[in-house]
């Protein structure tokens, strides 16, 4: 057990000497400062490697979707095909308008209580399951997620991830 505490000991010493050395603006000697300041300062890349992990681990169906302005539509990549989406139709109005005019992050939510344009059954056969729809727009890059109906604790932590990032995330309903 002392030979553990040890060890440890010495990774953090090292960690802290080096973290001096490559970081000119701090000046305290408190390891746990430094550690806060950098997870305040950490990238958005690695916010959304965070994402990325949680919809691996929980098996959890995205793809990738871009908009394409020579067409004026969005593009959902899945499964070596792709479906081309109007900007003007259904919740792609305000993907668009959020990403072109208002430059902010977004969480777009289309469950049974707000699938007007029943999108949920045009996309039900991309889901290997009963799904929520979610377009994740995270700088300016969009993403398309099917979140389990069956497993409400996925929907929660995907709302508390935008909730809690340096981004300034909102949710809107179709």
């Amino acid at each position: 057990m002392m030979d553990d505490a040890i060890f440890f000991q010495r990774l953090l010493n090292e960690t802290y000497r080096k973290a001096l050395k490559t970081d000119c603006n701090q000046k305290s000697g408190d390891l746990l400062q430094y550690f806060r300041t950098r997870e305040s300062q950490t990238s958005n890349s690695e916010m959304d490697a965070i994402l990325h992990n949680y919809l691996n681990r929980e098996r959890i169906n995205f793809y990738k979707c871009e908009y394409i302005d020579e067409i004026f539509c969005f593009r959902i990549y899945m499964s070596k095909r792709f479906v081309d989406i109007p900007r003007n139709w259904s919740i792609f109005q305000n993907i668009y308008s959020t990403m072109q005019f208002e430059k902010k992050d977004g969480l777009f939510l289309i469950d049974d209580g707000n699938d007007n344009d029943e999108l949920l059954k045009i996309f039900s056969s991309l889901a290997d399951y009963k799904s929520h729809l979610l377009f994740i727009l995270i700088d300016n890059q969009i993403y398309t997620l099917f979140l389990p109906k069956d497993s409400p604790k996925s929907l929660e932590w995907v709302k508390n991830y935008f909730g809690h990032t340096n981004h300034s995330k909102k949710l809107k309903a179709a």
